[in-house]
This record gives C-alpha cells, sequence and structure tokens, in this order.
C-alpha cells in the first residue's frame, strides 16, 4: 500500500495526534486521541487481509485483557449440599473418659431441624457414637454444635453417611441455578448479576457457584436478607424434590498499585492501623498483600465483609486527602523540598504527593512535623537573604542601557564565550525576533512557568512551535517532559471542573469531565472507574480512591473536619437517610426496599417503621409482606411511632 493511501487509510480511523514513521524499520507508530479509536483502528487494521501487521505498542494489549476480564470487587459464593446425609452420622469424642460420661445416659433422642433424631453408643469402635434419623441436609458443624449442648461433651470428628458419588445431569444443574438465580433476582431485581454454577465432580459433596456485583451496598444487604434461605429442586435425577439451604459467603478483593517510594512512606503507619483494626464482628475476617513489582508496590486487600473492606480503603484515602495532611508553601521549589527531605528523612519516611497544584508531605508524623517546620525556616531565610541581595546588587548602566542584542535572561551579547568554550549561538524567537541565549532557552524550557514567552521587557510573545523544535532538537525525552507539564499546569488552573486528576500518587492521568470516560480508556464498573494510568478503581468527582459504602457527598461530609452533623445530614433526605439502629453509621437508601440491612455491621430493620430485627434474617424477610406504620425519620431526636 503507497505511504499516501495508508497515511489517508488511518486518519479515516480517528483523530491522530502522534505519527512516526520508521524508515530502518519500514514501520509506523501511531497514537490516537481516544482508546474508543484506537480499537477500533487496530481491529479495522488487524482485518486489513495484506501483509500488513498490527501490534499494540507496550504493556497496552496487556491492560486491555486485563481490565476485559476485570471484575467488581464484590463477590460471592453460593454452595448448597449435594450429596446428601442418608440419615446416620458417626461421631468420634476425643477419649475414653469422656465416652464414659456419656454413655449412661444413651440411646437419647434429641430435636433437630423439626425432627427427632437419636444419639446411640457405639459398640464395635472405642469413643465414637453414632446417630440416625438425620435430616438429609445436615452439616457436620451443626452434628458437633448438637452433640455439645445435649451431651455437654467435645467433638474430636463428624463423619456423615452420604449419598454414593454420582454425576450431575446438565439439565439437572440448570434446574437449581435457575433456582437460585430466581432467589436473588426476586430481591435485586433486573441490577442482579448472572450466577455461574460451575460443573461438580462426582465425588464433590456441595454444589459452588459464585456472583460478581457492581453495587457492593445492595449486594451485601441482598446477601444478609437471604441468609438461611431455600430452594426446592429435583436434586438427584430420581425424580425426588429437595429443599437445600443456601450458604452464602462473601469475599471482596481487589488491588491498589502505588509508588514504591509512596507505601514505604506509609507502610509503618498502615502495619499499625490494620493491626488495630477488629471487626465488628467474631467471623469478620480482613488480609492485606503488599508485593514489591519494580518501582511499584501492588496491596491485594481481601475481606469478608464490606466494613472492614471499606475502613481499609478509606485508610489510604485519610493518608492522601485528610484534612490534617500538612501542605508545602506553593512558593518552594521542588527542589528545594528534595533537599529538606534528605536532611530530615535521609533514609525515606516522607513522600511528597503533588496533585492539583499543591504539594503535601505523607509519611512519619514526626519527619513530616520536622521537614514542615525545617520547609518553613528555609523560606523566611530564602526571603530574607533574597531582599538583602537585592540592597547590594549594583546594576551596570552599561548593561542596562545597552540592552538590544543582548540575552533578556543572563545579559550577554551573542558573541561572548563561555568559562568551558561552549558557544553562547542562540535563537531569535519567531513571533517578535528577540534574541536569547541557547542555555537560557534551554533552562526556560525547563523550568520556567507555562505558557513559555518572551523574557524581553514588556514583550511576553509567545513561543511559537518552531522555537520549541529548535530549543529542543525534537529530543523525545524534553517534548515529552514538557508535553506533561504542559499537562499538570492545565489541570492544576482548571477551575471549571474540566479536568478531574486521578489521586494515585505519580498517576499522570487525568479525565476530562465532558467526554465519555469509556473512550478515554477508563474501564467503568458501576459507579466505579478504573484509571488507565495506574488501574486503581477511583472517584473522579472525589478525586479519591473508590469509597466503597457510602455515595460521594457523605464522603465529602465524612472526609471535611467541618462537615454536616448527624441531624442536618439526616434532614436533607429524610425518607432516603437513616442512621442504623445498631451502630449509628450512616445509611443511605439505594432502592425501594422495605427491609434492609446496614452496609456496616450488617444488622437488618425497617426503613418504614424502624423495627429492627438484629441478624434474624427470616424474621426480616417475613416483616417484608407485612403492613406497618411509618416512623418518623430514624435517627432524628424524636421518638418512632411502633
Amino acid at each position: 500500500m503507497p505511504h499516501a493511501s495508508f497515511r489517508k487509510r488511518v486518519n479515516d480511523l480517528g483523530e491522530i495526534v502522534q505519527y512516526w514513521y520508521m524508515n530502518q524499520e519500514a514501520t509506523f507508530e501511531i497514537t490516537y486521541k481516544t482508546a474508543k479509536e484506537a480499537n477500533h483502528a487496530y481491529r479495522a487494521l488487524s482485518e486489513q487481509g495484506s501483509d500488513l501487521k498490527v501490534y499494540v505498542k507496550g504493556e497496552s494489549l496487556d491492560y486491555r485483557e486485563e481490565q476485559r476480564a476485570r471484575r467488581p470487587a464484590f463477590h460471592v459464593q453460593i454452595s448448597l449440599p449435594r450429596r446428601l446425609c442418608t440419615g446416620t452420622a458417626f461421631v468420634h469424642l476425643p477419649d475414653q473418659a469422656s465416652f464414659n460420661r456419656v454413655a449412661g445416659r444413651l440411646p437419647l433422642a434429641v430435636p433437630l431441624d423439626n425432627t427427632t433424631v437419636t444419639i446411640h453408643r457405639d459398640k464395635k469402635v472405642p469413643c465414637q457414637l453414632y446417630i440416625t434419623g438425620l435430616p438429609p441436609t445436615v452439616s457436620q458443624s451443626t452434628l458437633s454444635g448438637l452433640i455439645r449442648e445435649s451431651l455437654s461433651a467435645d467433638v474430636k470428628s463428624v463423619g456423615l453417611v452420604r449419598q454414593a458419588a454420582y454425576n450431575t445431569a446438565p439439565e439437572n444443574l440448570r434446574t437449581l441455578g435457575d433456582a437460585v438465580q430466581e432467589v436473588f433476582d426476586e430481591e435485586l431485581g433486573e441490577c442482579c448479576p448472572k450466577l455461574v454454577l460451575n460443573v461438580p465432580r462426582p465425588e464433590d459433596y456441595v454444589e459452588k457457584g459464585w456472583m460478581s456485583f457492581e453495587d457492593p451496598v445492595r449486594a451485601q444487604g441482598a446477601c444478609t436478607l437471604l441468609k438461611g434461605s431455600t430452594v426446592t429442586v429435583n436434586h438427584s435425577g430420581d425424580g425426588r424434590s429437595a429443599t437445600l439451604p443456601m450458604a452464602i459467603h462473601i469475599l471482596m478483593e481487589d488491588t491498589l498499585c502505588f509508588p514504591r517510594s509512596f507505601f514505604e512512606a506509609i507502610q509503618g503507619r498502615i502495619e499499625d492501623e490494620f493491626r488495630r483494626q477488629e471487626g465488628l464482628r467474631q467471623e469478620d475476617n480482613f488480609k492485606c498483600d503488599a508485593t514489591p513489582c519494580g518501582d511499584a508496590v501492588h496491596v491485594k486487600l481481601k475481606a469478608n465483609n464490606l466494613s472492614d473492606f471499606h475502613k481499609a480503603v478509606h485508610l489510604f484515602n485519610k493518608l492522601l486527602l485528610g484534612p490534617d495532611v500538612p501542605r508545602v508553601d506553593g512558593r518552594v521549589c521542588p527542589e528545594r523540598i528534595t533537599e529538606v527531605l534528605k536532611a530530615v528523612a535521609p533514609g525515606g519516611g516522607i513522600f511528597v504527593y503533588r496533585k492539583s497544584g499543591e504539594s503535601r508531605l505523607v509519611g512519619d508524623a514526626q519527619l513530616i512535623q520536622s521537614a514542615s517546620d525545617m520547609l518553613k525556616r528555609h523560606t523566611n531565610a530564602w526571603a530574607e537573604q533574597l531582599v538583602n541581595q537585592l540592597r547590594k546588587v549594583r546594576l551596570d548602566a552599561r548593561l542596562t542601557n545597552d540592552a538590544e542584542g543582548r540575552c533578556p535572561i543572563c545579559r550577554e551579547p551573542p558573541s561572548t564565550a563561555q568559562e568551558d568554550g561552549a558557544s553562547t549561538s542562540g535563537h531569535r524567537l519567531e513571533l517578535c525576533g528577540h534574541w536569547h541565549c541557547g542555555a537560557c532557552l534551554l533552562l526556560a524550557l525547563k523550568r520556567a512557568p507555562l505558557p513559555l514567552a518572551c523574557f524581553e521587557k514588556g514583550c511576553a510573545s509567545p513561543w511559537a512551535i518552531a522555537d520549541i523544535t529548535h530549543v529542543t532538537g525534537n529530543n523525545h525525552e524534553l517534548l515529552s517532559d514538557l508535553a506533561r507539564r504542559s499537562f499538570e499546569g492545565s489541570v492544576a488552573a482548571d477551575s471549571e471542573g474540566r479536568w478531574l486528576p486521578c489521586p494515585t500518587p505519580e498517576c499522570p492521568f487525568a479525565l476530562g469531565s465532558k467526554r465519555d470516560a469509556e473512550a478515554q480508556g477508563v474501564h467503568v464498573i458501576g459507579d466505579v472507574h478504573v484509571c488507565p494510568g495506574c488501574t486503581n478503581a477511583v472517584c473522579f468527582r472525589c478525586q479519591s480512591l473508590y469509597h466503597y459504602g457510602i455515595s460521594c457527598t457523605t464522603f465529602k461530609d465524612f472526609m471535611c473536619p467541618n462537615g454536616a452533623n448527624d441531624k442536618s445530614w439526616l434532614s436533607k433526605d429524610p425518607g432516603m437517610r437513616a442512621l442504623c439502629p445498631s451502630c449509628k453509621v450512616r445509611l443511605e437508601r439505594n432502592a425501594n426496599k422495605k427491609v434492609g440491612a446496614c452496609w456496616s455491621c450488617r444488622r437488618l430493620f425497617c426503613w418504614r417503621c424502624h423495627r429492627s430485627f438484629e441478624d434474624d434474617a427470616a424474621a426480616a424477610r417475613g416483616h417484608r409482606k407485612q403492613y406497618c406504620q411509618l416512623a418518623l425519620p430514624l435517627g432524628s431526636d424524636t421518638c418512632c411511632i411502633m
């Protein structure tokens, strides 16, 4: 294909922002404005059918494949009994003494799940009991509790006599999946995800399936309410139906990616906080693993409840965005900040977090206090030194009066040679014609405030593209650094909300608020946006890591030290806001459901009459169809009508 035809073809596929031709390799490197255009061009060129070979440069392809397979953070495992109990079980006691203490009371009939079972003495095996009359869906943990309660004896092991191994027919598996799906659909409606039911092996005791939810609050509420629910299916293909209890297990997991220097600065505080963090319930479990990966650290968070997961992510948000995070005086240049930090913490422990035109110090509290004090002293001393120097400076009248043709920065003429022998050959700016020496132009390109302009007094003409090309010599590193500074400056100076920067330290990505997020390479999962620069789940509206469990409004109130108190917060939307009757956390009603669950403590209550059901899911499910009186806003100072 001729080059002209190829250029026309790739331009027709989208708006190109960078176009390189490598003559020796006979290859083109093309950068499109949006990820959507790049994806379209990649597919179209791949299907060209000629000798054209198309590749995605660097890690872009891996990133796209990873995001395509990425799931929401909230997962639910549903387990149902498969090889049912035949009615008999064997219980082994720890020793002969334990056996002798209970032997005289056997056989013993005890109630279990609306039936009566009998505990017998096993005369053939020492220290062993056997139980008959068990229901088909009984579990080992239930039997252990039964023995402890009825005989006051410890249990070493429990063995159920189950059905023989069998293969589950595909139609039976579909029937089971449909029955479980119907239960969740009834609770969640159209937003319910699809159940993925695993194909069991013949010897498996349980059926297992997974669901991944985009809304963790609604998901945990539904799982809490459906606790202990049952499904009725034709279980083993023998024509008989069975009522199976569902066991629901929650897993929240996600991975955050941070610069290694940032994580090393906060690692001590993170470890201390996680050691102190305790779950609201005995069964609560939380785990955090940090894995170095080059210059980054991947922090994997796992929890079996939304509350612990939310606390962990909120800790990172507080370290980055909290009101007590010290700000650095904007007049102090980055080099000076680096010098001070090296003096205060030569081994690390402080990270400079630069976002939205300001710098913050993150890390060890004592080191940060020392660095802040030193920076204040340095700023005051530097200002005094500058004033004293200006008083002593004597200007050469000849240089002042004869300024024409001299560099307006260093006041050197074009013909003067530097001490190291380098030429001071410079460049006349395209738009105004004023001459600047090459060294000063290069320094201005690297350090001067943007936009770049002429330094001649009273001129301030902007640089043209030709000026930038001359100074950089088309050096890719210089051009990239200038583009980065220009973009960061635009984001920092934005007062109209056009740009929403990613909150992750050292991530350069900023979302254009007026354009489609997915067209900019952002992977969207419900309300969660996955940043294409750092792959973290973020909230661009709040410019924070995604705040699982609460809305943007509540998150901002929570982060602000002078945020709304509970009473004023409730009054803004009394029908859709409440305080949890048990733990007093702020709750927001995100669905038209009568009975809900607190996302923090998982206690059940009625939004209408404010009756609390604690952990009684069966009573809460029954209350959904009962009439109840409308109460006053939950959490208000006035008593409720019950």
